[in-house]
This record gives structure tokens, sequence and C-alpha cells, in this order.
């Protein structure tokens, strides 16, 4: 890698030296000019932009209309230095982070607005894949600060501007039709795009149409070990070993860590009264064995159909004024396909004589305790399918114009964004139970689980997905004749959001003001409001309760063998009670229940299973799945299905029979913004100075609604010792508001010295930075639910001997958060030969006060007069992060031949915690990097362009970075050192360790070939390498001493995408 930066930098200098050499050529010398279009053209302007940026700053310029580098926005920043794009399982692309920061540090702007993130009420997110690449001009991703700069952009902010309809010369339309595949399914999908201009009254009104659609398939084969952020559990010491499987810290609980035989835990205390350490099971914990939590496979499939449409009207009244009238609605209709397939965890059990019963049989196991392969015993299978449909509308209106006279610059920009989004899923599954026997161990070359049935079970026969009749109670009783329950889900969803901004910026430029060239000030005022909808109902007092729209039906049969007079077969529907009214079971006739798998089992869509993986070792090829939308028309014709719908999403009838709004989440934020900054330009010693020196002040406010519901929780005791049944008795419903106001001075500086005239500078930049935490974090979610233990019950303890508390479920609001603040500083020295070369190096330091909030629960903490164990959030601890970042760009115009046509470019970014981090590793003390946070990011692009034919080979790399933690007390991963994001303090340690995703590398590559002037081919392959994406525990966890095996979590295989089409311009 830095051989090639080295070569790169070499030829840069060799192009600066080549423009001097070639600047006057020999006399008889025949020259050939290169036309400046396309590729090139682009980089120039990009390396202009960031030549002449107010602060730290790189850019990308589109190579013509329609003609953006990627097809997606999200695609093409990130290969910009220090900037890494998320890719998820399913192979879709997420938000970004830049200098390590995560995408909701990251502000995102489009002609100065916000973009919305409709499925979010967080009101920080955003999805670049919902935004057309189709009309943008350029994009800046701006690493420093200037005062005039909206607040919220940790790491940096992303400035995209779009075409408006004065840019265009004379008439012009343009056609891009394309069609695109992805590898892991057959068939193609189109992608059509038509952008016309014109301008009218005396080339005065600039009128400009664009009109998306595409229709995109695209998805990801997944292969699990681990149920979400789980990875491997404890659950018993299988492998009866004298060793330890790991050593708590002594910091957590000196007691049990200094214990070195596993009869000497006997001694220790399990009191857990008052807080205190459950010593003796924390003992015990270290020696148990590591588990896989559900090994599983899955195949999603995404299918996207958008369509965008924008109208842009610019008129210049006259030589100082132009207004500007701009409509961009956009409409994503998005179905998801999950095939999934697990086999039944395998049981394990610890009896009061502390012997471990197992279903397992065979086990072998790692020198570091992970067990390796086993056989179980009374095994079962599952595959379920979910299909998830969801519909979004965005619309962006804004206005606006500029006034430019005697000196003044006045902008005003005006607008609205609105999001609309709504979703319903469907869910059911089959199971197969009673297998005799299955094999699954590890395959030591992935980390992956790999299964073996015995022969006699074929998954494609529907008669072994029928379920058995429950078996009887106890000796001499009858057996039940229903077979137990197979749940079918409907969850819905639908969420509004809007934001209203006004902004006037106001910039007066000076003749004879000294070094003061201009000053610059503006007001801001923001509105951000967001509802969301679950429908999960509510008891409202009184006996009457609002029935959830989340149905979480069952089905059965019930066999006319076992029936009897008092337990006879009653098929048909049978409803729910209280809040569970609208979800029923529904009882088929085995003849209705074998139609039914019968009718609805399918083979894998697609092609064979991680296909594209080259070290997929021994795998499933394919399973069979369910086609979920025909088992759901099928049980709806029989049984009706009425209440799947939104009808009750809103509001519902209760069970008194008057209509009552669910409960739902509303927050709202509002924020009122002023600054004033100063430019200045002054020669000092030969050398031009620039900058500016600015403030800007931020008060913000937000309020937001959640529903509480208190109850009375009676614990009764079970067979197994330490579980207990509840029974809740209503106590209250409440609507609790909260607000929460405050106010930011944020002042910067930025200086640009240039030693050498127009082609070498060193620039300077220091900020104060702020960004508000998400808006739930500070509300809280729909509903919470808190249930109180009364006094005379809290002498007892659960199965872990931990005592049994007042608790709170949902995880409350904390309006006292003070958010995000750091104060950043960038230093960087940028080398300009030539008008086609740029050569940077810089560092930054982004030094955290407050960072960014962290789950936390709070014990017996005093709540609406109680003390309850309370989830909520928290400031994160502050932290210190550096880096550097080099980049090069140039055209080969020297190079002798067709070569002078080519270019390329080279950057690397890099990031790390410095000092001691904030965050530890819980079981080992080790220092951990943010969240997001890869130690370096780099890409390598090379071009050709000669005017007829266009090609561009680009690649991108990261390394790993941490995505969160495992954990068996919660998926979010247990981390009780102190310090540690997300900590969860518990009385029994069960140790987590820190996620992290592999390092990746992606290749891409793009050919276009211009017949003529009116039309264009291309060919474009994405992810050619067919990289995958996985994730494990790093180095911070091994399977064996040598590390040979890897703890794997996941590993996608995403596939490759390819697109052909053509483009016809006219103008």
């Amino acid at each position: 890698m830095s051989g090639t930066g080295l070569a790169l930098i070499a030829i840069l200098g060799a192009s600066g030296i080549a423009e001097a050499q070639t600047a006057t050529p020999a006399k008889g010398e025949e020259v050939t000019d290169v036309v400046v279009v396309g590729v090139r053209k682009s980089e120039q302007s990009a390396i202009q932009r960031k030549k002449k940026a107010a602060t730290t700053q790189d850019s990308i310029v589109a190579d013509d209309v329609a003609q953006f580098p990627d097809k997606n926005v999200g695609e093409a920043i990130s290969r910009i230095a220090g900037v890494a794009l998320d890719r998820a399982e399913d192979g879709a692309t997420g938000g970004i982070s830049i200098r390590g920061m995560g995408a909701d540090l990251v502000r995102i702007e489009v002609n100065g607005m916000s973009t919305l993130g409709a499925a979010s009420a967080d009101g920080r997110s955003a999805n670049l894949t919902d935004l057309s690449s189709d009309l943008i001009k350029s994009v800046d991703v701006v690493k420093g600060q200037t005062a005039d700069m909206t607040s919220g952009g940790i790491g940096g902010t992303v400035r995209i501007e779009q075409r408006n309809g004065l840019d265009f010369k004379k008439p012009y339309v343009q056609f891009n039709l394309q069609y695109q595949q992805m590898s892991l399914i057959d068939g193609w999908t189109p992608r059509a795009t038509i952008v016309a201009s014109r301008k009218f009254l005396d080339g005065r009104l600039g009128v400009l149409v664009n009109y998306s659609y595409d229709k995109t398939v695209y998805g990801g084969d997944i292969a699990r070990t681990s149920n979400n952020q789980q990875g491997y559990i404890q659950t018993a010491d299988l492998d009866g070993s004298a060793e330890k499987t790991y050593t708590i810290p002594a910091s957590w609980d000196a007691a049990a860590a200094a214990v070195t035989t596993k009869a000497g835990c006997a001694a220790l205390s399990n009191s857990t009264s008052n807080g205190a350490t459950n010593s003796r099971a924390n003992c015990y914990n270290q020696w148990n064995d590591y588990v896989p939590s559900l090994p599983r496979y899955s195949r999603w499939l995404r299918y996207d159909t958008r369509q965008s449409l924008q109208i842009r009207l610019d008129y210049k009244v006259n030589d100082a004024l132009t207004v500007f009238l701009n409509y961009n609605p956009n409409k994503i209709e998005r179905r998801l396909n999950d095939n999934n397939f697990s086999l039944t965890a395998p049981v394990t059990t610890l009896v009061s004589t502390g012997v471990v019963q197992t279903t397992m049989t065979n086990m072998t196991f790692s020198d570091n305790h992970f067990l390796m392969s086993a056989d179980i015993a009374n095994a079962g299978l599952t595959t379920q399918n979910r299909d998830f449909s969801a519909e979004t509308g965005t619309t962006y209106l804004q206005t606006g114009f500029d006034y430019k006279k005697d000196g003044w610059l006045i902008t005003g920009r005006f607008g609205r964004s609105s999001a609309d989004y709504q979703s319903e899923s469907n869910v059911i599954s089959y199971s197969i139970s009673g297998i005799s026997s299955i094999s699954w161990k590890v395959d030591p070359t992935n980390g992956l689980w790999t299964y073996t049935l015995p022969s006699s079970v074929n998954t494609s026969n529907p008669a072994l997905y029928m379920p058995a009749a429950v078996a009887p109670a106890g000796v001499g009783t009858a057996r039940n004749p229903y077979s137990s329950n197979v749940r079918i889900d409907y969850t819905p969803y639908m969420s509004e959001t809007t934001e209203d901004v006004a902004q006037l910026d106001f910039t007066k430029t000076f003749e004879s003001m000294g070094p003061l060239q201009s000053i610059k000030f503006g007001v801001q005022a923001r509105k951000y409001q967001n509802t969301a909808w679950s429908g999960v109902g509510a008891e409202l007092g009184n006996g009457v309760t609002l029935p959830t729209a989340i149905l979480q039906d069952n089905f059965r049969t019930c066999y006319t063998a076992y029936a009897t007079t008092t337990v006879p077969c009653v098929y048909g529907t049978t409803a729910g009670t209280g809040t569970s009214s609208l979800r029923s079971v529904y009882t088929l006739t085995s003849d209705q229940y074998l139609s039914l798998v019968t009718n609805t089992l399918i083979d894998l869509p697609g092609k064979d299973f991680m296909s594209g993986y080259s070290n997929r070792g021994s795998l499933p090829t394919t399973w069979t799945s369910i086609d979920v939308n025909k088992a759901f028309s099928m049980m709806k014709d029989w049984f009706g299905l009425n209440n799947y719908n939104m009808n009750c999403l809103k509001s519902c009838t209760a069970s008194d029979g008057k209509v009552y709004e669910q409960p739902y989440y509303s927050g709202e934020e509002s924020a009122q913004t002023a600054y004033l900054m100063g430019n200045f330009e002054q020669r000092v010693l030969g050398m031009d100075v620039t900058g500016n020196l600015g403030v800007r002040y931020n008060k913000w406010n937000v309020t937001g609604t959640t529903y509480v519901i208190f109850r009375d929780a009676v614990p009764t005791a079970t067979a197994t010792a330490g579980v207990y049944t509840y029974t809740y008795t209503l106590k209250s419903t409440e609507k609790r508001s909260a607000d929460r106001s405050t106010e930011d001075v944020l002042p910067s500086f930025n200086l640009a010295v240039w030693p050498i005239e127009d082609k070498l500078a060193v620039r300077y930049s220091l900020a104060k930075v702020a960004a508000r935490p998400s808006m739930t974090q500070v509300t809280g979610g729909a509903v919470i639910t808190c249930n109180e233990i009364a006094a005379q019950y809290e002498q007892l303890t659960d199965a872990n001997g931990d005592d049994i508390d007042s608790t709170c479920s949902g995880r409350l609001g904390n309006p006292d958060l003070q958010g995000y603040k750091a104060r950043t500083t960038n230093l960087s020295l940028e080398w300009y030969p030539n008008k086609d070369t740029q050569l940077s190096f810089g560092v930054f330091r982004i030094n955290t006060s407050v960072g960014a909030p962290i789950a936390v629960t709070y014990y017996n903490m005093e709540y609406n007069g109680k003390k309850y164990d309370i989830p909520t959030y928290a400031d994160g601890p502050g932290s210190i992060t550096e880096g550097y970042e080099v980049a090069a760009r140039t055209a080969f115009t020297y190079l002798p031949w067709k070569l002078r046509y080519t270019g390329g470019g080279f950057n690397l970014g890099t990031s790390e915690v410095a000092g001691s981090s904030v965050d530890k590793d819980p079981l080992t003390g080790r220092d951990l990097p943010l969240l997001s946070q890869s130690k370096y990011y780099y890409n390598i692009n090379l071009w050709y362009d000669d005017g007829r034919l266009n090609a561009r080979i680009a690649w991108q790399a990261r390394s790993e970075y941490r995505t969160g933690f495992s954990g068996v007390r919660n998926a979010a991963g247990l981390t009780p050192l102190t310090g540690t994001s997300g900590a969860s303090v518990t009385t029994t340690f069960y140790p987590g360790s820190p996620i992290f995703r592999r390092a990746t590398g992606y290749l891409d590559a793009r050919v276009a070939y211009k017949v003529n002037r009116t039309i264009e081919l291309f060919w474009e392959g994405k992810n050619l390498t067919r990289e995958v994406i996985s994730r494990d525990n790093s180095d911070y966890l091994s399977f064996n001493e040598s590390g040979s095996i890897p703890i794997t979590y996941d590993t996608a295989d995403n596939g490759s995408r390819f697109y052909i089409g053509f483009r016809a311009k006219f103008e």
C-alpha cells in the first residue's frame, strides 16, 4: 500500500516537472492537444473546489449531466479520504462515517436542506440511497468548520449541490436506459432517467425537469453462528475441565477471580442484597464453555422500485436578483423477502445436584473451551419466511433568492421537507421435530457451523412438518388432541416526519478595509417533527383494554383420534382477550394443515447458497423455504384474517366499544441559530494569507411524548428454582412529556498560508463543534412499562441468584443529556503543481469532552415516588481521536501515445483513539476503538478518457472496525467495566467480547463508449472480486490457542452487480 502511494507521488512530481518541460515545445515538434472533457474536466473542477474552500474540504464533481461517478451517492462519497461506507448484510448501502465518527455525527445537506431518514424517529439518521444521483452537480465533504455551517457534522458535513435551470446554455434533453443484475439471482431489472431543460423569456427563466425510475433487486446470503450479537454463549461446564475458561477481572469480582478450583466456588457468597455481587455465580461461570448461540442460514432478497421527480424553476429578475423554486417528490416501494433456516438449539440444564444435562453427545472442544462438534439428540429444524413491504414518500420543496449588488450578497432559503413511511410484515415458519440425531460442527477454515441430517429426513416432504399432538400432562392422563401452536406474525408501522427551514445570509465585500475582505452574518430557524405509530395497545384502566395492532396469531391442528367428549376438536377461530383481543388461534383440520404446507413449500429462490464465497467449505447449497404470501392467502381464504391491516394502527375500538388513539411516539425539535464571521486576506512576507474567524450561536429545544404504564407485579414460584410467573394489575397509564432546552456557542478559525502563490498551501483550522443526541434518547420510546414488586417479595432471587427488583421495560429518555461536544483541529499541506494535479497531506484531532450518549441501567432509581431499575441513557465519556490523510490525483497528460488520456488518484486516511480509550474490553481490560472506527481507509482509482472511450477502475478498502459487544445478559452486550460504552451493571458477571466487522476491499469498474455525439453505450460492475462481509471478535478472544480457527459471528455474500445501458443526449 505504501509502495503504491510513493509511486503515485513520484508520478505526481513528474507531472509537475513535465508541465514546465512541455510548456514550450521544441520547434517542429508535433503538439497534440488533450481536450478537457468528461473525467478530466470533473477532476479539474474538484481540485479547484478544494483549492478555493474556506476550510479543509474534498470534493467530487459529476462528469456530465446524469453522469455521477457512482450510481449511489454514498458509494461516491466513500472514495474520499477518511470516509467509509457502511454496507449491510442484505447488500444495502447505509450511512457513512467520516474520520471514525458514525453516521449520526455526519451532517448531510442537499442544496442547504437536511435529508430526512423517513423510517427513523431519531431525527439524525439519513440514507443517501434515497437520493437520486442524476442531477447532482457536486459533492463537498467539509471536514473543517466555518461559522456559517449548520451544526451537527462532528466528523464532517456532506454538501450536495444539484443543477439548476440556468446551468444549461441551450435546450437540453437526455435519456438514460440501463439494465442491472445481481449475481445471486437470475434476471435483469430496468433503470431509466430523462432530463430536460430549456430557457424562456430571453434566457431569464430556466426550467429543469428530471424523472427517474429504478427497479432494483439485491440481497445477501448470510451464514450465522450467532443469535443477533450474542456470539458464543456460556451455558454450563460441558467439558468438565479443571482449567478455567476465563478469569473474571479482579476489578469486577476479586473474590471469584482468586479461586483456582471449581470446588472453591461453593465457599463464596451468593447474596445480591442491596446490589451486592453474586461471587458464587461469578466463580462458577469461569468454568462454563463456549457454545454457538444460534447457527442458521439466510437468503435475504430486496426488491426496490424507486421513482423520483424534480421540477426546478430559476428566474433572473434582473442583473442583481435571481429567484428559484424547486419541487422534488420521491417514492420508494420496497419488498424484503427473508428466507431463514435454523436448527433447534440444543437444550442444556443444570439440575439441583449440580449435574449438567444436555441433549448433546459426542462433544469435542478446542483447547480454549469452545465447542467444535456434537450430535444433537431429539433435534429439530425450522424454515421461516418473512415478507416485509414498505413504502416511503419524501418531498422536498424549496424556494429562495440570491441578491447581489454594491458589494452585498444576500441569499434566502426557505424549505419544507416531509417524509411519510409505512410498513407491514408477515412471518410464518414450519418445523420438523423429533429428529433422532443431527450432527453439527465448526468448519475450521471459516469459523461457520455446518450440519448433517439423517438420510431419512427429506426437508421437502410436507408430511414431516405436521406437528405432533401435545404429550400427556402425566401418567394416566389423556393426550391433548391439539398440536402445539405455530405462530404467524403481522407487524404494521407508520411514521410522519417534517422539517421546516428558513435561512438568511448576508455577505458584505469590502475593497478598502485592509485585510478584512468581507463579513458574513446570518440567521436560521429549523423545526423538525416526527410522529410514529406501532399500534402497541394499552390498558386504559377500569378494566378497559385497547387492543394491539401487532398480531401474533397461532395456528394448529387437532387430531380426532385423541379427541374426547371433554376435549373435543373445535375447528375455526378462537379470539384473544384483553390487549390481545385482535389476536387469534386458528385450528385447522389435518387435511387443511397438510394442504397449507404442501402448497407453500418452495425451493430456495435464486442460485446456490453462498455460491460466490470462495471459502464456503461444506455450507449447505439450498434448503426448503416457504411462499409466505401464498400461505397468508390460503389462511385468509379459510379464516378471513380481517385484522391484518392498518385500521387499528393510529386509533382503535377498545373493549368498552369506544374509539381511542393508540399510544404513539411524538417528538419535536426546534433550533434558532445566528452567526457572524469575517474573511480576511493579506500578503505577509511575500505569501498570501487567507482565512476566516467566526462564531455561531445555537439554541435547541426538544419536546417529546411517552406513554408510561405503571403496574403491580406479584411473583408466583414455579417448579424451577428462581423462575416465577407474574400476575400484573394496572395502576395507571400516563402520558408524559419531556422538554429540554440547550444553548451552544461555537467559535471557529480557519487559516491558509500560500508560500508558493496558487501552488502550495498550508491550512490550519480550529473549531468547537456540537451535535445533539437523537430525539428518542432525550424523549424515550413510545411506551414504557414499569412493574412494581411489593416489599414482601424483594427478598426473592432469580435463577442467577440476583434479587428480583421493580423494573421498567423499554428505555426512558434522559432530557438532561448534553449531547456531543468536541474541539476539532486540522493541519494540512496542499500542493497544486498544475490544474490537473493535487497532492495533500493532513493531520487532524477530534478532542471530545462529552461523547455520544450510551445506554445504561440505573438501579434503585427514584421514579414516580418508587424505586425501579430503569434503562435509560447517559452522556458518554470523552476521548481523543487522531489521524492523518494523504490524497493525490492527477491526469497523465505528459505521457506519450494513448497514455496521455489517463489519470489516477490515491488517498489514505487513518483514525485511532489517542492515549487510553474510554471503551474497554470487559474480559481483558484492553483499550477498544470507537464504534465504526477503522484504523485506515484507502482508495485507488485509474481512469482513461479520450472524449470517446471512457473507462474507470477503482479499489476501495478499509480495515476492521468495531460494531458492538457480544454478551449473554443482553443482545447489545454486557460491558461492566467502568467507563465502557453501553455499561449495564448487574450483580452477576457474564463476559462479553467486542464484535468487529472484518477488513474489506471492493473492486469496481466502468466502461463507456460514445458512438457519436448523441449515443453513448456503457457497462459497469460492482464488487467484481465478490468480497464478503464478516464479523468476529478480532484478537480479543481466541477459539484455540493458535488462533487458526476464527470466531465468526456471521458471513454475508452480497454478490456482484452489473449494469449495461445507453445514454442519448440531444442539445
